[in-house]
């Protein structure tokens, strides 16, 4: 189901001080994208780092600006204590601006290495408190972020769908209470409360029983999914292609 795993919790430094250059392998598309989400791979003597992109299998040498911000974060959970500078295995996400500084005005944010996602089989099937006992994976019942990246949520570019801002005590891990609240901002659990039907006619705005591009995107958020999601290209979403999106979204990482 999912195997125990180090703790991660949230501890943010700001470095001001020398530059270093990144190579990056990022979730944005294309090798001038300006937006770099990706692995480190080395950090060097001269405090340049290698980073490999999320996606696109492009590689760019990244400088971080002098007064930029840089915060680590999720580490002291890990065992990890006061981390100052990347290390391999780090995801780091930015922006970056011209002649792929990073933009000064961008926070870089670095996260700890992170397991394979392994979800909870049948997961749609357990109520919140039955979720955050099988996410509690070292059972000293709070759920950190690492155990819930691995069972409920993650992406490395937005980070743990809904675990930051539900984290109201800011103690860097979930309580079952503010587990419960976390699991509001992750698309498989929405979807999977109600059958598609509920969800078109909630969103069905003209009553016609389909829904039409504005309806599609004021329901999901995506404008760009609803034409992959007209099959038929009838120029609306029936009940069964909207069944068959919300499946797909189940099982999508956030």
């Amino acid at each position: 189901m999912c195997k125990r795993f180090v703790k991660i919790v949230c501890c943010s430094l700001l470095i001001s001080t020398a530059s270093f250059t990144v190579h990056a392998k990022s979730n944005s598309h294309g090798n001038d994208s300006p937006v770099l989400v990706g692995t480190v791979t080395k950090v060097l003597d001269n405090g340049d780092v290698l980073v490999k992109q999320k996606a696109g299998g492009h590689e760019r040498q990244m400088r971080l600006a002098v007064k930029s911000k840089v915060l680590f974060n999720y580490f002291k959970g890990a065992g990890l204590g006061e981390v100052k500078d990347p290390g391999p295995g780090y995801v780091v996400k930015a922006r970056v601006s011209h002649k792929d500084v990073i933009d000064h005005a961008s926070n870089v944010v670095y996260v700890p290495p992170l397991p394979e996602s392994k979800p909870i089989a049948n997961r749609e099937k357990f109520s919140e408190k039955e979720l955050f006992v099988l996410s509690d994976l070292n059972e000293n019942v709070e759920v950190d972020y690492v155990e819930y990246s691995i069972c409920i949520a993650r992406s490395e570019k937005h980070f743990a769908a809904g675990f930051g801002p539900s984290d109201k005590d800011k103690s860097e891990t979930l309580s079952d209470k503010e587990f419960a609240e976390a699991l509001t901002h992750v698309a498989w659990w929405k979807w999977s409360r109600h059958p598609a039907s509920h969800w078109l006619k909630q969103a069905d705005k003209d009553g016609n029983g389909e829904l039409n591009a504005d309806e599609f995107k004021m329901f999901s958020g995506k404008a760009n999914h609803f034409k992959r999601t007209d099959k038929d290209r009838s120029s609306g979403v029936s009940t069964k292609e909207l069944s068959d999106y919300l499946n797909l979204k189940q099982l999508d990482e956030e």
